[in-house]
């Protein structure tokens, strides 16, 4: 074989390869959702959930928040202690855990309280996320493989609720007066 040829079927592997590599590629959805919030609505805790949905199991799982104004709470699986962190690894006391299809990763999240004008008083709905979308990446292995998935979680779900919440605490002080019933 001459080396033409030889380069020719090297570059025909490496193309094959990375098609076979694209098709692999994990598929996730994700979803911000608002759990546990008083009766007001108010002080729930963001809760990210992220779904593995195709196509196969994955030795690892590592999230990583782009620039959205959310962070993971210290305190829980698979967050490092201390402040805040950008960056999250789906695990358990034991370590990291693979994920299979169907499996859903679930994670705190904290929206720091952006800066408010004076004038405009506090948010009537009760600290509502700042952004519609949390972006993320995935970083997430299989054997040897590798992939970097770009996804989006809406905070929809979360706006909505503790702006419903906040109408509702607001109608019951109008039937009530301050003291409730």
């Amino acid at each position: 074989m001459s080396l033409r040829g030889a380069a020719s079927a090297k570059r025909s592997a490496h193309a094959d390869e990375q098609m076979l590599q694209d098709q692999r590629k994990p598929e996730f959805d994700a979803l911000v959702e608002d759990q546990n919030g008083n009766n007001t609505g108010l002080g729930g805790t963001p809760l990210l959930m992220l779904q593995l949905v195709a196509p196969q199991t994955l030795d690892s799982v590592e999230v990583e928040l782009l620039a959205s104004g959310a962070l993971f709470t210290p305190g829980q699986h698979g967050v490092e202690a201390g402040a805040p962190r950008r960056s999250a690894t789906f695990a358990n006391n034991a370590g990291r855990l693979p994920m299979s299809v169907g499996t859903k990763a679930r994670w705190r999240l904290t929206f720091p309280e952006p800066e408010v004008d004076p004038d405009d008083g506090p948010d009537p709905a009760g600290s509502l996320p700042p952004v519609d979308t949390v972006q993320l990446v995935v970083h997430a292995a299989a054997g040897k493989a590798r992939w970097d998935v770009l996804v989006n979680a809406p905070v929809d779900a979360v706006r909505k609720n503790r702006r419903y919440q906040a109408q509702w605490a607001e109608l019951h002080k109008q039937m009530y007066g301050k003291r409730g019933r």
